[in-house]
């Protein structure tokens, strides 16, 4: 995505909730470390850039002191739901083609503190994501300059670190496509020849078929312990993928094995990871029943997490 070196206001007259009083609710927000608050403030109205800044900053700095990084930083940390409100704002306005207000928030406040880590989850959040000028077109150049220019030289590094995300993101959008439009005619097909026989598995099915095609991730309590594993990446002829988890760490767990089933959905190689056949009397044994005229006999039921 391009988005210009500017932030975009809205209309005025057009916002609901007064910015000021939204900036207040979101301090209170991430004074109380919740992020539906925070979410829901972000989404109400069009900050101005110092106000969105100065949240942004204090969601950071309170995740940062409770270890809210990497992974954790990128699913359910308060800058998360700064980055996901601002984002649903302009939605909501109808000014993203304009420029993304959400991602040169989170550039900006990267840039003021030259985090990286920050940067990383941007990677995530907004794959491909380049920053350039009205009269420029924006590339992993032109992204590291801005950065240079802000003086934020890890930034700028991090960026030409990671160029190849930024060129080949539309060419991994289209396989991320193709793949989904492809896995919800597997999906259709099993419905309509009633090959799934298992409930399960049948309303496994009816979810992908209803967001068309997207692989799924869910946390299935199974006698007690908690495994977060896709569903649909079977519908591709591959492996699903599996991870167990606690209840103190299944945000992460869970994104982590969201991104590996993007990284094979791309046609990627997953790492860290080893293959493992499901049990008979496993949730995800109806699916895999279903599937298997599509997937190979040498292909392994699943990837577990290491």
């Amino acid at each position: 995505m391009l988005v210009n070196n500017r932030f975009i206001r809205s209309t005025p007259g057009c916002n609901p909730i007064n910015p000021t009083d939204a900036f207040r609710t979101a301090v209170n927000a991430i004074m109380k470390k919740d992020t539906a608050m925070l979410y829901e403030a972000m989404a109400s109205t069009s900050m101005p850039i110092e106000l969105a800044l100065s949240v942004g900053i204090q969601a950071w700095l309170v995740d940062i002191s409770n270890n809210k990084v990497g992974m954790r930083m990128c699913a359910g940390s308060l800058l998360c739901a700064v980055f996901m409100g601002s984002t649903n704002s302009q939605e909501r306005l109808g000014t993203l083609d304009q420029g993304d207000n959400a991602v040169f928030l989170i550039a900006m406040l990267a840039a003021k503190h030259d985090d990286p880590r920050i940067l990383d989850c941007l990677f995530l959040w907004e794959p491909g994501f380049r920053l350039g000028t009205r009269t420029s077109h924006g590339s992993a150049e032109t992204t590291a300059t801005f950065f240079m220019d802000m003086q934020a030289p890890k930034c700028s590094n991090r960026i030409l670190e990671r160029k190849d995300e930024i060129v080949f993101a539309r060419r991994n959008r289209l396989k991320t496509e193709h793949a989904e439009a492809q896995a919800l005619r597997n999906a259709q097909r099993i419905k309509e020849k009633g090959l799934c026989t298992c409930e399960i598995g049948n309303l496994f099915i009816d979810d992908i078929i209803e967001d068309e095609g997207h692989v799924q991730v869910h946390c299935l309590d199974i006698q007690g312990s908690l495994t977060i594993a896709s569903m649909g990446l079977s519908l591709l002829g591959m492996p699903e993928v599996i991870a167990r988890c606690t209840s103190i760490d299944e945000e992460v767990v869970t994104q982590r094995v969201a991104a590996m089933a993007a990284v094979l959905t791309r046609g990627g190689d997953i790492v860290s990871a080893k293959p493992v056949s499901i049990g008979r009397k496993h949730v995800l044994r109806g699916l895999l029943n279903a599937t298997k005229h599509i997937r190979s006999s040498d292909v392994p039921d699943a990837f577990m997490l290491l």
